[in-house]
């Protein structure tokens, strides 16, 4: 099972530290958040294993906003430019988000009809609702309905799990028939963190940090044995990988 490391590319004061990881079989590859304004040059250099994420909302890109076309189109562009230069296997695209009273999944359907087919793009499935805007939104790409058109047989599906359970909550659903069904859009890569219900916001925690059900977790990433799995547990020390490392014992210990 190939286990990947989330960093951003404002991160290469921990390039060393993530190559001695992977060297050491910790990880095997980096999952690489492509922060506008960044040089892929490092990177390249360093020689490892990649997936990219192209940027989101964070940096203003959100395909279901049409103001925010033109930065979106281009952050997909730069990701796609990273991903020629660093031989990078997949690159991960948020559906976005839109204002109330906007349709956000009629938006994001308009942005990506010109897309050109690039299995490389994997489409990340949403929590169902979350705050921007000062006020609560709807997301794109929450159900596996909502899924099948964004892929549109174009682009492969990234599961993260942790907005798979906010989603499985906030709609009233049971979660195992609720992940049954995205888990059968054959996911090429998963997402993993702990989390806990009592927040509206995204508050991915480490493994083991919050209530969220980390067997199950397992038990669906099993069911794809060939997906990669990243970890998206934050890092309270921004220069130091040793979180990262023990969150990587912990998820280990699931399969054991």
């Amino acid at each position: 099972m190939q286990l990947g490391l989330k960093l951003w590319s404002t991160n290469g004061d921990v390039l060393g530290q993530a190559e001695s990881l992977i060297a050491k079989g910790t990880f095997q590859y980096v999952e690489l958040m492509v922060v506008p304004g960044t040089d892929p040059v490092p990177f390249q250099k360093s020689g490892l294993p990649y997936v990219l994420h192209a940027a989101h909302d964070t940096w203003g890109p959100n395909p279901a906003d049409p103001e925010r076309l033109e930065v979106t189109r281009k952050s997909l562009e730069d990701a796609r430019a990273w991903a020629d230069l660093l031989g990078a296997r997949f690159i991960v695209f948020h559906p976005g988000f839109c204002k109330p009273g906007f349709s956000a999944m009629e938006n994001v359907l308009e942005f990506l009809k010109d897309e050109p087919a690039d299995k490389r793009i994997v489409i990340e499935n949403m929590a169902s609702f979350g705050l921007d805007y000062g006020q609560v939104v709807e997301h794109a790409g929450y159900t596996k309905e909502q899924l099948e058109l964004l892929m549109q047989d174009k682009f492969n599906f990234c599961l993260d799990l942790y907005h798979a359970m906010r989603a499985a909550r906030s709609l009233g659903r049971n979660p195992k028939e609720y992940f049954d069904e995205l888990l059968s859009l054959k996911p090429v890569l998963f997402h993993i963190s702990d989390g806990d219900f009592s927040q509206t916001l995204d508050n991915h925690l480490g493994l083991k940090a919050g209530e969220f059900d980390l067997a199950f977790f397992a038990e669906c990433i099993r069911s794809v044995p060939q997906a990669l799995v990243t970890l998206e547990t934050p890092r309270e020390h921004l220069h130091s990988l040793k979180e990262d490392e023990g969150n990587a014992v912990i998820f280990r210990s699931l399969f054991s």
